[in-house]
């Protein structure tokens, strides 16, 4: 009920000028105070003070209770963001509340606006439509990386002449991943389901070339051609070699002999079932070139001489002389 305040509350016989001054009324109806003057034979006036209402209910300010921005697909697209909230009504300022009106992204009301403002510069593949509340962001393609925020925005909502804002709202895009992979070729260019590798008589280490072609498909929707690692391991061992399946160095000792030699063999593959593609590399080691040296190669004997003498003979393999 409003109120007023009286700068004289009593006087004197005669006429007396009293102040009157009203407190503030804000309220939708009209409404009275009634102030009683009394004098001193009990005889009564009274006062009427009328403040007038604004025809109008008194509106708080909006109050946001949920805020959801969806994230963007890996291959970016529009999204809306969703938000629910009320604002409260009342017959006068400091009344009881009336009612409620609730409001959404969806709100279509005379009087109701909605607005998106960003927090710091966009990236340069972000539109925004702030006052639609809607956002457009481009695709990751295929630089794959972890869930990130995109960007930050407030959120205002004006209602009934009254404001609130929202601050500081992530707005996130989805991982971007690889989610199919095909083979298309061994990057050394083998072909077949066995390839012969051959190594010569004196080395002691070869690289095996383990990577492949790959057409990747990524969360995104993009596509490319990427280079990947096959698996290694052995399904057939020998004597002093052995394979570090990560790096694909096969080690072994050198072939003294002039027989090559079958050594190990090494499955490199890449996929999973029916995808599953597989090629054996069978290695081969040569053996060093077969020869045979006499020194020296002449020996001369005096005449009548039966001191006999010596020749080295110098032979990779058994021999015979006649």
């Amino acid at each position: 009920m409003p109120n007023v305040i009286l700068n004289k509350t009593s006087g004197s016989s005669g006429r007396t000028v009293v102040q009157v001054t009203p407190e503030a009324y804000i309220g939708r109806n009209d409404a009275t105070k009634e102030v009683i003057f009394t004098n001193a034979k009990g005889t009564t006036a009274k006062l009427t003070c009328l403040f007038k209402g604004t025809g109008e209910y008194i509106y708080d300010n909006p109050v946001i209770t949920e805020v959801t921005a969806p994230n963007f697909l890996a291959g970016g697209g529009t999204k809306q963001l969703q938000f629910k909230g009320y604002q409260i009504y009342r017959e006068t300022s400091d009344g009881d509340e009336v009612g409620r009106l609730e409001f959404t992204q969806d709100t279509v009301a005379d009087g109701f606006n909605k607005h998106i403002e960003n927090i710091n510069a966009l990236p340069s593949d972000v539109t925004l439509d702030k006052e639609n509340c809607t956002a457009t962001v481009g695709s990751k393609g295929t630089n794959v990386s972890e869930e990130t925020t995109k960007f930050s925005i407030n959120l205002s909502i004006t209602y009934n002449g009254k404001s609130t804002t929202q601050q500081n709202i992530p707005w996130k895009q989805d991982e971007n991943v690889i989610t199919k992979k095909e083979f298309i070729s061994w990057h050394a260019g083998y072909g077949g389901l066995v390839k012969n590798i051959n190594v010569a008589a004196d080395s002691t280490s070869y690289k095996i070339d383990k990577l492949v072609n790959v057409k990747a498909t990524y969360s995104s929707g993009s596509i490319a051609n990427i280079i990947d690692n096959a698996l290694l391991s052995i399904v057939k061992s020998y004597t002093g070699w052995s394979l570090d399946s990560n790096t694909g160095i096969v080690t072994y000792p050198a072939n003294n002999t002039t027989d090559s030699i079958d050594t190990i063999e090494v499955s490199m593959e890449y996929g999973i079932g029916d995808a599953r593609i597989y090629i054996v590399l069978r290695f081969v080691q040569s053996g060093i070139e077969p020869a045979i040296n006499i020194t020296p190669v002449l020996l001369i004997f005096e005449s009548g001489s039966t001191t006999p003498q010596n020749v080295i003979v110098d032979s990779t393999d058994s021999w015979t002389a006649k």
